[in-house]
């Protein structure tokens, strides 16, 4: 008499799609409603589910992540699944999802920089997230970690970003090992940015770092991506989304 229900991530996924489009939401309310759920089950946080936005975040061992599945999965399963009419919008939002996201600010700053501008994202290049930092030997025997796995990392660009949460951050403790990962960063050929609350805290904010990094992307190639910015924070349906 007892009824149980076996569902999965990436089947899920379809279903909030589904019941948020009943309700009239736009689509893309439903996408990031859909692509935050995702982002949980890819990544190595998780937040309250009574309450996400204020309660309290579990993280897990980042040498021992125990993430549900991997984007790449997702999109396969949902490739073979059909009948459920929020199909389109889940393998979108599956596409977009990020492997290994360590914290739900990491996420937000990953996808506000990356999502495509229909998504109101900047779409900056895609970083690598939580990936071990690939250097050569000399470069390895002056560090002070025997691994070093930046939040965000452009390897093409030879850049990287670690955000700097408030408590997370705030013991002696923590403050060291900042220190000395920031210094480890500062040995390589890497261009680091250290980035903390005020650095996304809206809008205006937000569009400051992605300048600042994307002029660092111009100095290592990229010529056009600080004009693309400028000139992508000015649109008004982009400022809208």
């Amino acid at each position: 008499e007892t009824k149980i229900y076996i569902t999965n991530p990436a089947l899920e996924s379809a279903y909030v799609a589904q019941a948020a489009k009943a309700t009239q939401a736009s689509d893309l309310r439903v996408f990031l409603r859909i692509l935050e759920f995702l982002d949980e089950c890819c990544g190595t946080y998780v937040r309250d589910p009574f309450d996400p936005f204020a309660g309290t975040v579990t993280y897990d061992d980042r040498l021992e992540p125990t993430n549900f599945v991997t984007p790449q999965l997702v999109i396969s399963y949902l490739q073979e699944v059909k009948g459920i009419d929020g199909l389109p919008l889940a393998r979108k939002a599956a596409r977009q999802a990020i492997d290994g996201s360590g914290s739900p600010m990491e996420t937000y700053l990953n996808h506000a920089l990356v999502l495509p501008r229909k998504y109101a994202g900047l779409s900056m290049k895609r970083p690598l997230a939580n990936k071990q930092l690939v250097l050569d030997e000399a470069h390895r025997r002056n560090l002070k970690h025997g691994t070093l796995r930046p939040d965000l990392q452009w390897p093409e660009y030879k850049v990287l970003a670690e955000y700097l949460g408030e408590a997370e951050h705030a013991s002696r403790r923590a403050r060291v090992e900042d220190k000395n990962r920031m210094q480890d960063y500062a040995s390589t050929p890497y261009t680091a940015f250290p980035l903390m609350f005020d650095d996304v805290k809206n809008a205006t904010a937000l569009n400051k770092t992605a300048l600042m990094i994307g002029r660092e992307f111009a100095r290592q190639g990229a010529k056009n991506e600080p004009s693309r910015l400028k000139k992508l924070i000015t649109d008004q349906t982009f400022l809208a989304n």
